[in-house]
């Protein structure tokens, strides 16, 4: 009796390694899970770099002008010029093995289970290292000293527990970015802790209608104040990450991290 043939679902076109359409599954998967569990990833600029170890980004300062007397020359007035130096990151990975006997006797799908949450530690990871950036951007200085703005800090320590002022400190950050002309005609993004979030939804005067608010105690959501979308995460750090071996690559410099 001749041997019967086998049909290799993994195997790319019939032939080479066996297991060779199976991991791209599994990556799937891990990417489906980082998408549904990341809260960044669509609020700032992403930028693929192929090649090298940075990408430079130009920074260019404020026009000016003023009023023209008949007969004088017009010149041209200097704009200030900079740029802004971004390293690329050590490879961020997570990593799993298991092995294919213990799949095999297992009664459930534990491949799924990993997938998804290698996808749920990569997002958080991700977030986390978005979310530092922007806390440094708002204590850094103007990239162009004298000609544009630097970041700015609404800071008090009733935030924690006061909805009223929490929804005041969010008020004085749209103004901030009013009056620096930050993200005219962008969306605005407040990334908030559950638990603040929480003491906005149960301030009436926040998800009031008649003030035109946008929550819901039943639901307990709340989209916007001030113009500034509210998006829920516990991704944001809270301790001193200065030392922690995670986010401290080669490629960043540990004193930035606090």
């Amino acid at each position: 009796m001749s041997n019967a043939i086998a049909n290799r679902p993994g195997q790319n076109l019939g032939s080479g390694d066996v297991k060779a359409l199976f991991k791209d599954i599994y990556i799937a998967e891990v990417l489906e899970a980082l998408k549904t569990a990341n809260v960044t990833m669509e609020k700032h600029m992403v930028r693929t770099i192929a090649d090298g170890k940075a990408a430079k980004f130009p920074a260019t300062g404020l026009a000016s002008g003023g009023y023209h007397t008949p007969g004088n020359e017009i010149l041209g007035r200097n704009v200030k010029h900079t740029e802004k130096t971004i390293t690329v990151d050590d490879l961020l990975y997570s990593d799993v093995f298991v092995a294919q006997i213990d799949e095999l006797m297992n009664y459930y799908d534990v491949r799924s289970v990993y997938a998804k949450e290698q996808g749920y530690f990569l997002a958080k990871l991700w977030d986390e290292n978005i979310l530092r950036l922007m806390v440094l951007a708002a204590r850094a200085t103007s990239n162009i000293p004298g000609v544009t703005p630097g970041g700015s800090r609404v800071t008090d320590a009733a935030l924690k527990t006061d909805a009223t002022k929490l929804a005041g400190a969010i008020f004085a950050a749209a103004t901030e970015f009013d009056e620096k002309g930050a993200g005219v005609g962008e969306a605005r993004n407040c990334f908030i802790k559950p638990a603040q979030l929480a003491l906005l939804v149960q301030n009436k005067d926040t998800i009031n209608k008649l003030y035109g608010g946008e929550g819901s105690y039943a639901s307990g959501a709340i989209a916007s104040i001030g113009g500034i979308d509210l998006i829920k995460t516990t991704h944001l750090p809270t301790q001193d990450l200065s030392t922690d071996a995670a986010i401290t690559s080669a490629n960043r410099d540990p004193s930035r991290w606090d």
